[in-house]
């Protein structure tokens, strides 16, 4: 094929760690190794914003939930400075555990999810008109899998204590529970149901089926 564009955001340093388009083909996200993710419109191939995923971060409408009973949440109207956790990577590693390396677009590309890999504990959902998070999740392990509802936009998050959560903008968060005790296995993959009424959860061994 022909080469339409070239953009390249810094030189010397690692670059893109994982990308994906859009389903409208409007934009495409960059996830790249400098915790940042760039959002380009398509034709003209330059960036629309940078995702920029601050230790401390400031979004319009934040809102933290975990998987315990202690577990606070919080949904601010009102810009509020929160402070997500972050684990040191090891700089030594040919591949260290740094940058953004997973990234999820929704059904109808309002809306984008992102990872930080050394911020494991802390999803980050954007909006491509926006250049603040919609919201920011945080739980109290590590975020292992997400995935798009196809009908709507509702998010789907396996955490590595087995747990699952949903969020949407309207509903928030919400922890679904594992009736189940031959899933003892972290989840390392999620699938819907094309019709959006039920998950199917993969881990190493098994797979589960979760009606919602």
């Amino acid at each position: 094929g022909n080469l339409i564009a070239r953009y390249q955001a810094y030189e010397r340093a690692l670059g893109v760690k994982t990308c994906a388009f859009s389903p409208n083909g409007k934009f495409f996200a960059a996830g790249s190794f400098d915790e940042m993710c760039r959002i380009l419109n398509t034709i003209s191939w330059k960036p629309t914003f940078e995702c920029e995923h601050k230790a401390s971060t400031v979004p319009t409408r934040l809102r933290i939930e975990g998987t315990k009973e202690n577990d606070r949440t919080e949904d601010n109207s009102q810009p509020t400075a929160k402070t997500v956790k972050l684990i040191q990577p090891d700089l030594t590693k040919a591949t260290p555990r740094i940058g953004v390396g997973m990234l999820a677009w929704s059904s109808e590309s309002e809306y984008l999810a992102t990872r930080n890999d050394n911020m494991p504990h802390s999803l980050w959902i954007w909006s491509p008109t926006s250049v603040k998070p919609v919201a920011v999740l945080e739980f109290e392990t590590s975020i292992c899998s997400f995935k798009w509802d196809p009908v709507r936009p509702r998010l789907a998050i396996a955490i590595g204590d087995r747990s699952i959560a949903t969020w949407s903008k309207q509903d928030g968060v919400s922890m679904l529970q594992l009736h189940n005790n031959d899933w003892q296995d972290a989840t390392k993959g999620i699938r819907w149901n094309p019709n959006g009424n039920s998950l199917l959860l993969v881990s190493k061994q098994h797979l589960l089926h979760v009606p919602l």
